[in-house]
């Protein structure tokens, strides 16, 4: 008899442990900022995420629109937790620039970040590419003031890095004096 209760017992426990139904929970996506404010300058940007209860199989992701160049580099981890790295060019716009940047996770509301960055100096000069061959580059050259005199010279990267003058951009411009 006593054998008997302890099958029934035992046949109890294991009923009632077996169909226990465990919830995780929905998944959540948390990010450690919402906002980043660069300067003109530049700056390596990094965001930190973790989704918990997460699903087998599924990450997040991360876009921003194609047409802004000026953040570059993107790259992330594909697990749970981890970070979202960056970086934002340096600007030579006379206006500050904003953009949006959403990390999303399946079944989860997107979450936007908004990046700003602070105007920069503009350049003296303004270089549009017209047209690339494989032999030749069309390119127009504006000057922002027209009183300004200018010269335009072209030479390969090597030649450039032989005189040592690819990094250094007095020794470039002191170059080009005693051209002329």
């Amino acid at each position: 008899m006593k054998k008997l209760i302890y099958v029934v017992v035992a046949a109890l426990l294991i009923v009632a442990t077996g169909c226990k139904k465990t919830e995780s929970g929905n998944p959540e996506l948390s990010l450690n900022i919402t906002s980043i404010s660069a300067p003109a300058d530049g700056m390596e940007a990094s965001i930190l995420f973790e989704v918990k209860n997460g699903v087998a199989g599924e990450s997040v992701s991360v876009e921003y629109p194609s047409e802004c160049s000026w953040i570059y580099g993107l790259e992330y981890d594909k697990s749970d937790k981890g970070s979202i790295n960056f970086k934002i060019q340096k600007s030579y716009e006379g206006v500050s620039r904003t953009v949006d940047m959403v990390v999303s996770y399946p079944g989860v509301e997107s979450v936007v970040v908004k990046i700003s960055q602070e105007a920069g100096t503009p350049l003296p000069f303004t270089i549009t590419i017209k047209e690339v061959t494989p032999t030749n580059i069309r390119a127009e050259v504006s000057a922002k003031d027209a009183g300004v005199s200018y010269i335009a010279m072209v030479s390969t990267k090597s030649s450039m890095e032989e005189e040592g003058l690819y990094t250094d951009d007095d020794a470039l411009f002191q170059d080009d004096m005693e051209y002329f």
